[in-house]
């Protein structure tokens, strides 16, 4: 069982031109994406092979561009979120980093793509509690959630067409990089597998 996580960063830049001594005034939000692809990738010393993370970044200047990190094809995935958004800006500027992919692919597209294969669940304070749910042991599990701004009504409206299940963390709302981190925990509790490589 994979598990994929899907954030749509409504503000995060498209291009390669923000400074990386400003991430958070000049990117859009870039440094949250950082800090989402961390929690999703690292374990201990090493990365989860079976977890892949998107990103569908739809700020300025050519939206929307989808983000791909896949634990099974990176080597190692650094803990520094300064390091890592130097390994976006060569990525949006075209060069090629193994494990990381860009294409130009909006948010319902990659939902859509994604749900063939998975069962699909929306991060929400307003869901069943994560604790009450039984998730699958033999499909992979999509979660999807918002960035700072959480997701607009067409986004939900898709997501409500899908079928996903509402799935809440708690009564309040979290930083995207720290529910990422609960819904690890709590399948790592349920039995789910953790695959690392050093």
């Amino acid at each position: 069982m994979r598990r994929i996580f899907i954030m749509e960063a409504r503000k995060a830049c498209t291009s390669n031109s923000f400074n990386i001594k400003d991430l958070p005034g000049t990117s859009g939000r870039l440094d949250i994406v950082c800090r989402c692809v961390i929690a999703a990738l690292k374990f201990g010393g090493g990365v989860r092979l079976n977890t892949v993370f998107y990103a569908v970044l739809e700020g300025p200047p050519a939206p929307p561009l989808t983000l791909k990190v896949d634990g099974a094809e990176i080597d190692n995935i650094s803990g520094s979120e300064l390091q890592l958004a130097l390994t976006l800006k060569k990525l949006l500027k075209g060069e090629k980093i193994k494990g990381f992919n860009v294409e130009r692919k909006s948010f319902i597209e990659a939902v859509s793509e994604v749900r063939r294969k998975a069962e699909v669940y929306y991060l929400h304070e307003s869901g069943k509690p994560i604790r009450m749910v039984n998730f699958p042991h033999r499909k992979d599990v999509l979660f999807v959630l918002g960035d700072h701004l959480g997701l607009p009504p067409r986004s939900e409206r898709l997501l409500e067409k899908l079928g996903a299940f509402k799935v809440s963390l708690g009564p309040k709302r979290y930083l995207g990089s720290h529910c990422i981190v609960m819904v690890h925990d709590e399948l790592d509790r349920k039995g789910g597998e953790v695959v690392e490589v050093k």
